[in-house]
């Protein structure tokens, strides 16, 4: 503290303490309203954090695209003598889903003002590919060729096979990264991020 001269008058020594207690309170004020801001702002970037991760969790298992398509498959037997022969043809439909198939392993990295982000997100896959229609079209059985229920299951999953590797040759995995992408950008761009950056894992 500044030592006031012996000659000063007392109220103007006491004017002094006063303008140096006040000046020592103002700085006070001042740093704890500067680490006050950086707690509150902190907070504000943790609870954003939370919102993005918690959006971003939301969607669990991410659908993007869907393929529909129908086939048919063809089964004939014959015994050996080729005296009995048996025949079935089997007209089913099917559904191959594309798209993220755990967003909690998304990554995400927030610019300081909040403002931008930046999200890696898993790669995308086929999440499924299921059989919502089968009817039988033609048939004729014979006990000496059977054809059995799992010999007619077997060639429609080989079938099924082969349509969704056919759809991944025409680029439903590219088209399913380019859904994803749109979709978690319209999600965030909701939340108010002004630039953002959305990016597929390897």
């Amino acid at each position: 503290m500044t030592r006031l001269h012996k000659k000063t008058p007392p109220f103007l020594r006491r004017l002094l303490i006063k303008i140096i207690l006040i000046l020592v309170g103002a700085a006070g004020l001042v740093l704890a309203c500067f680490y006050g801001w950086k707690e509150y702002d902190k907070q504000r970037f943790a609870a954003l954090s939370a919102m993005v991760s918690g959006e971003l969790m939301h969607c669990a298992e991410l659908t993007v695209v869907k393929a529909v398509y129908s086939d048919i498959v063809s089964l004939k037997r014959q015994e050996v003598l080729g005296l009995a022969k048996s025949y079935s043809i089997i007209r089913y439909s099917g559904t191959v889903r594309a798209g993220i198939e755990d967003f909690s392993a998304a990554e995400f990295i927030l610019s300081p003002d909040r403002t931008s982000i930046t999200v890696r997100l898993p790669p995308v896959k086929i999440l499924a590919n299921d059989i919502s229609s089968m009817e039988v079209f033609d048939e004729y059985k014979n006990i000496f060729a059977p054809i059995s229920s799992q010999d007619i299951f077997t060639e429609i999953d080989n079938a099924k096979n082969r349509v969704e590797q056919t759809f991944i040759v025409q680029g439903l995995i590219q088209d399913a990264e380019i859904q994803a992408v749109l979709v978690v950008r319209r999600i965030l761009s909701a939340m108010g991020f002004r630039t953002i950056e959305v990016l597929l894992q390897d």
